[in-house]
């Protein structure tokens, strides 16, 4: 049977006031007839709500496992499940990143940050990271890369300073990213689904700059969906930029839930470390409304320095 390779690509964090930016990819490889739609070819063991329960795994746009709830676990368990696949279970957040934590300001390098998982039994991610890969092969298909990218505030500010605006910010971002998912499967027929955010509709001179010196075809660029494909060789490069992919496509999902869970945990160290300047501080989850309400708290904690570098420009 054909294999090819299907990739997802999610950001999360683009609109709030503090907090990192997070970028998600995830890579599968496999039989070309399976991974069209993976919600269905995986809906034995992956459930599409936010229960907690051995026998499926809860997979789909993190918006929809998270929103409102005040448990992280809905996100942990199908992030710590699936991420780093064949590498020992993460149990720090910079584990997750596959970088040193140099560099970061100090409200992300909180020295009481806990071990993962932080609300989901061990026992339980242990179970899933042996059985996620297991079911998997048993349908030809194997799960090559899950990777985060976070982009903190100083990052974000220096872009907008040299004069992008958000959506110029991520594609900068963007393009190592998307790079790197072509270069790990290098033979097969590659489909890379991309999150579309905002109301840009034409990525084509983007996706030039990201692979040069290929032929490119614009197959859609519509309101809800922008699709091209390059010429790679021996093969083909597709990519789709598609309005709530997330709630679409479960590889677009699952890079959703790692993005969500890193910015998370980033923001759980946030709060923890300026909480232990001032008791009662309460948390922030970085949105615009809220995270100007947290700046008014904590007015009297923060320094000059601070308060300019934690604060997005845009």
């Amino acid at each position: 049977m054909k294999t090819a390779a299907v990739a997802g690509i999610d950001e999360v964090g683009l609109g709030p006031t503090l907090g990192p930016l997070v970028l998600g990819a995830v890579l599968f490889r496999g039989p070309s007839a399976c991974l069209g739609d993976l919600f269905s070819e995986l809906k034995g063991f992956v459930r599409r709500t936010p229960s907690i329960r051995r026998d499926r795994l809860p997979i789909d746009d993190s918006k929809r496992l998270f929103a409102g709830r005040r448990s992280l676990a809905p996100l942990e368990l199908p992030a710590l499940a699936t991420m780093r696949p064949r590498q020992p279970l993460a149990t720090r957040l910079e584990e997750l990143l596959e970088a040193a934590a140099s560099g970061w300001p100090p409200w992300y390098l909180h020295a009481g940050a806990c071990d993962l998982p932080c609300e989901v039994q061990p026992e339980l991610v242990a179970e899933w990271r042996a059985r996620w890969p297991a079911e998997l092969a048993s349908r030809g298909i194997e799960h090559v890369a899950s990777f985060v990218r976070p982009v903190l505030e100083g990052e974000l500010n220096d872009c907008f300073r040299r004069g992008l605006n958000k959506s110029e910010a991520v594609l900068t971002r963007l393009a190592p990213v998307l790079r790197r998912l072509a270069t790990l499967t290098p033979d097969e027929e590659l489909t890379l689904l991309v999150d579309r955010q905002g109301g840009r509709h034409y990525y084509g001179d983007f996706l030039l700059t990201v692979f040069p010196l290929r032929r490119l075809r614009v197959i859609e660029e519509t309101e809800r969906c922008s699709t091209y494909v390059l010429d790679d060789g021996r093969r083909t490069i597709t990519v789709c930029f598609e309005v709530e992919g997330d709630g679409l496509h479960l590889p677009v999902a699952l890079a959703s839930v790692g993005a969500k869970y890193v910015r998370e945990l980033f923001l759980r160290r946030f709060n923890a470390h300026f909480g232990g300047r001032k008791p009662g501080l309460k948390p922030t989850a970085g949105y615009h409304e809220d995270a100007w309400r947290w700046l008014a708290d904590a007015a009297d904690v923060l320094t000059a320095e601070e308060r300019v570098a934690l604060v997005r420009e845009r």
